[in-house]
């Protein structure tokens, strides 16, 4: 990792404990696959009541971009929102990488559109298995069932 994003880590990371002291912030500085080569990034984890809410910085992010990625993620806990269509969530799935919460209808989307995988749109993580499109809607009507048994 160049010298030239450590310190803009350290100094970004400088400005979220002024910024934001009534929670916890760490940070941990690391390289991330993206875009089928490896990049730069700085993890930093807000707790919040216990929850852990992620946020990547990467050498093209700005301190305006992290104060309104912290303020989705506060808003996230006090609201119950889905990270995507920014609904409440009635029932929904948080990524198990990230944290990020999705709703049903968002969970589902992202099912259909990866024929059974499921990529996170904020950490890029994936879940699942490929499946053959005559039976994606047979495995999308098990998953929901099983996901969420309301319906």
């Amino acid at each position: 990792m160049g010298e030239e994003f450590t310190k803009k880590c350290e100094t970004i990371f400088r400005q979220i404990e002024e910024t934001y002291p009534d929670y916890q912030f760490i940070y941990k500085p690391e390289e991330l696959y993206s875009d089928g080569e490896f990049k730069p990034a700085m993890r930093v984890r807000l707790l919040i009541a216990g929850c852990i809410y992620q946020i990547f910085i990467f050498p093209e992010t700005t301190w305006d971009c992290v104060q309104k990625m912290i303020k989705i993620r506060k808003e996230q806990f006090q609201d119950d929102t889905c990270a995507i269509c920014y609904e409440k969530v009635g029932s929904g799935l948080a990524c198990f990488d990230c944290n990020n919460w999705q709703c049903e209808k968002c969970t589902m989307t992202l099912f259909r559109n990866g024929k059974g995988v499921i990529t996170c749109p904020f950490c890029r993580k994936s879940k699942g298995y490929k499946i053959p499109d005559h039976a994606l809607e047979l495995f999308a009507t098990y998953f929901r069932n099983n996901m969420f048994p309301h319906k």
